[in-house]
């Protein structure tokens, strides 16, 4: 497979890839060495808790290679794609610019923002980060990521009047209280705002026709990567989808289920196919109507 691995993003550099589809995987970077812990007192799987485990490897590589696709391989603990950039906890960070407007939104305000100071409940500094810091792990990770799937999405657009993105997930089955009754699967739209109904109305028959659970929105409906991206009325279709981790690993000891691995890596391919279809006779009947 040819990437571009720059122990940052890994993508897809094949010129002829024209495939309507963007397959984002933000929250798998399992790179924890120095460069991403330096400043960390959390170490070992008190960091990871906050990552999506394995999801970049639940898709057979050369079927990937079909697909523009992004998957940082940095971790989330050191920048959180799925969160603004105003979003920040003003006790993270020392000599924070009196003119830049911190979002408070309650993620951020709890320490879950694009750069944690928590995992879990737990701390994940002794102490507080330099500005330069933040600047830097926004200008060289965060915005990178964007730019990236905003130049595709561009060069996408050009060939196709619809495309869509999906970004891929992982959610827990369990915590210490016990299981959490969530479904297999979970597509998230922003409650209908980032995908055109159509497609998500595909997505849930497809999922329906195979007998297997689809919640809609519910336990997690998307967030800022879905606000930046989603723009159906223009024909850019964004949505989350959420994977149920003991489907394919031993959660808390963080090994796969290799006997599980194998089947659904193929339910996963068949269904990035069948969107991909979906997607080529919907640009069809476009090209038709004009």
């Amino acid at each position: 497979m040819k990437y571009i691995y720059q122990k940052k993003i890994s993508q897809n550099l094949k010129k002829n890839i024209k495939k309507p589809v963007i397959i984002s995987i933000p929250h798998s970077g399992r790179d924890y060495s120095l460069k991403y812990t330096k400043n960390n007192i959390l170490k070992g799987n008190d960091v990871r808790c906050s990552e999506d485990p394995f999801v970049d490897i639940l898709f057979d590589k050369e079927f990937l290679n079909n697909f523009s696709f992004f998957i940082a391989r940095f971790p989330r603990s050191f920048v959180d794609l799925n969160r603004g950039p105003y979003e920040i906890n003003h006790e993270t960070f020392s000599n924070i610019p009196k003119n830049f407007k911190i979002s408070e939104t309650t993620n951020n305000m709890n320490g879950y923002g694009v750069i944690p100071s928590k995992i879990g409940s737990k701390k994940l500094y002794g102490k507080s980060l330099s500005w330069k810091n933040y600047n830097y792990r926004m200008k060289d990770y965060h915005n990178l990521y964007y730019d990236l799937i905003n130049q595709e999405i561009k060069k996408l657009k050009n060939i196709y009047n619809e495309i869509i993105i999906i970004d891929f997930h992982s959610m827990p089955s369990q915590t210490i209280s016990g299981p959490l009754n969530y479904p297999k699967f979970v597509l998230g739209d922003l409650f209908g705002k980032s995908c055109s109904h159509i497609y998500k109305r595909m997505i849930k028959n497809y999922f329906d026709n195979k007998k297997t659970q689809l919640s809609i929105n519910y336990p997690y409906a998307g967030k800022y990567f879905l606000e930046q991206f989603g723009k159906p009325i223009h024909g850019i279709n964004a949505i989350q989808f959420e994977i149920r981790r003991d489907l394919y690993m031993n959660e808390s000891e963080y090994t796969l289920k290799k006997d599980k691995l194998y089947n659904l890596k193929v339910f996963l391919s068949e269904f990035l196919k069948f969107v991909e279809e979906f997607t080529i006779k919907r640009n069809y009947k476009d090209i038709a109507a004009e």
